[in-house]
């Protein structure tokens, strides 16, 4: 299930790729839905795809057999989603969010939620990047954060399976928010300078 699935792309590659038995788009608004039905006929996916007017986490209707996509959209909308549909969140098979920004807060709201961080993967596009964490309800600690060579506060804002990793493409951005940050610090924003100092850590290490 894409929610705010606007154009419908990502259940209709879904349902190309043959990777779920059913796809369902939902979006809170007519025209979206409009978009998306025109993309379902221009890639012959019509009668794979289910297109559903709701809002948000509400229109989940069988979490434990759904994984949920969420992708594209604020952060802050995404965070303020999930804190409302909590037990929702929490019989999901599987949520995959790629939000615009927040994504550190995101992360912790789901490491005090029970969630454990299955996977993080990050991809570039032009000049920017794009992260995407898939959660899911456990029991126990989650192992992303077990022995993590960062801080807790570190590893919300860097992804803790990036570090892991030693991503090439997540140092990459980690160099440029470093210097984005820098140069605010520079211009005496002294509010920067946690954030700088977590960014300066990685990039050094």
């Amino acid at each position: 299930m894409d929610i705010g699935t606007d154009h419908a792309l990502v259940p209709s590659f879904a349902a190309l790729r043959g990777t779920c038995e059913r796809a369902v788009g939902v979006d809170l608004r007519p025209e979206p839905l409009r978009r998306a039905r025109q993309t379902l006929r221009t890639l012959g996916v019509e009668g794979q795809v289910e297109l559903v007017l709701g809002d948000g986490l509400g229109a989940v209707k069988e979490p434990e057999k759904t994984t949920v996509v969420i992708a594209g959209l604020s952060g802050k909308t995404m965070l303020s989603w999930c804190e409302k549909e909590l037990e929702t969140v929490r019989r999901l098979d599987k949520l995959v969010v790629q939000p615009n920004g927040h994504l550190s807060a995101l992360r912790a709201w789901a490491y005090e939620s029970g969630l454990w961080l299955l996977d993080e993967r990050i991809c570039q596009e032009r000049d920017r990047f794009f992260v995407s964490c898939a959660f899911a309800s456990r029991q126990g600690g989650d192992p992303a954060y077990e022995n993590l060579p960062v801080s807790m506060q570190a590893g919300f804002e860097l992804g803790p399976w990036l570090v892991r990793r030693g991503d090439p493409l997540a140092s990459q951005c980690y160099l440029r928010e470093r210097r984005r940050l820098a140069g605010l610090v520079g211009l005496g924003l002294a509010e920067h300078r946690e954030l700088f100092a977590i960014y300066d850590g990685i990039c050094s290490a």
